[in-house]
């Protein structure tokens, strides 16, 4: 089945734009049932005069249960990228998160929600260097300072000022998918691309996301959602070439720095292997009872150097 690489903001906007099916991406990355989902802000434009891209981004407002049956409203963030140079947008959304945290206690009256906890969710396109697995997951951990012991405490006061992270990369997908998030992360292999990057040819659908499959296949055949996904190609490109230049301006500095430091230190010590020298000539000179005077009159040899000696 053909369908369209949910890799692309389009294609995944299109996917979670559909309730049923958002749940059901979330409950598998977070392992706990979304019951309940509210699409908040989608997309945000970047400020950047230089690339004035839309900026992936989604918050839900959700209630999930966790295995005690136990119900919990929180805020979530997923981020999308298919680039490693996006660090500095991550850092900037976590921030307007917890901005619009601030403005959901403010309307606290309205929907009784209040300040609600954040999880952040990032997919990326990429493999992390230092992160060789597929999944993971960052936990609140409450350490004793001065036992150093675990605590097991809930506090809003920590619940609202920390949260949990999930990291998916789409590069690391396993050849055998045990799992349930493995088998969701099959919508994300690349090595599947098919004519172009922005289809994905699936070669093998889990049964349970199925309704994923379809949602997916279903714009295939729209040419607007085709013209779409080309738009946002070409924006990747632009945006890719952009970034590998601004990477070879810094190393070029970088080098050009370094080449400078180096010439420093290397005239440096030429001036130190000279001075040595006279040094040296001076010492056979006095050695061999010639007038101070008379030494001074060697270019190079002032009378300091030789009186210090």
């Amino acid at each position: 089945m053909i369908i369209v690489n949910p890799l692309y903001d389009n294609a995944f906007k299109y996917l979670m734009q559909h309730d049923k099916a958002a749940r059901l991406v979330l409950s598998t990355i977070l392992e706990q049932e979304v019951v309940e989902l509210q699409l908040e802000q989608q997309e945000v434009m970047a400020i950047d005069v230089k690339r004035d891209f839309m900026l992936f981004r989604l918050d839900f407002k959700a209630t999930i249960e966790d295995e005690n049956g136990v119900r919990h409203k929180v805020l979530i963030e997923l981020q999308k990228s298919k680039f490693s140079t996006d660090i500095q947008r991550f850092r900037n959304y976590l921030a307007s998160g917890y901005l619009e945290a601030q403005r959901t206690a403010r309307e606290a009256s309205r929907d009784n929600d209040g300040l609600l906890p954040i999880i952040a969710i990032y997919i990326l396109g990429y493999a992390l260097p230092e992160v060789p697995h597929l999944a993971i997951k960052v936990q609140r951990q409450v350490i004793d300072s001065v036992s150093k012991k675990e605590l097991h405490i809930e506090s809003d006061f920590i619940n609202l000022l920390t949260h949990e992270t999930y990291v998916l990369q789409a590069l690391r997908l396993p050849e055998e998918r045990r799992t349930r998030l493995e088998r969701f992360m099959m919508f994300f292999n690349q090595r599947w691309v098919s004519g172009h990057n922005y289809y994905l040819d699936m070669e093998e659908i889990p049964e349970e996301f199925e309704e994923i499959a379809n949602i997916l296949h279903f714009p295939v055949a729209d040419q607007q959602f085709r013209t779409q996904l080309e738009a946002e190609e070409e924006l990747d490109r632009i945006f890719d070439e952009q970034a590998r230049k601004y990477e070879m301006k810094i190393e070029e500095a970088l080098q050009e720095k370094e080449e400078a430091v180096q010439e420093k230190e290397a005239a440096l010590q030429r001036e130190a292997d000279v001075r040595n020298r006279l040094q040296a000539t001076a010492k056979i000179m006095k050695q061999a009872r010639i007038s101070v005077d008379e030494i001074t009159q060697h270019p190079g040899l002032d009378r300091d150097i030789v009186e210090a000696l």
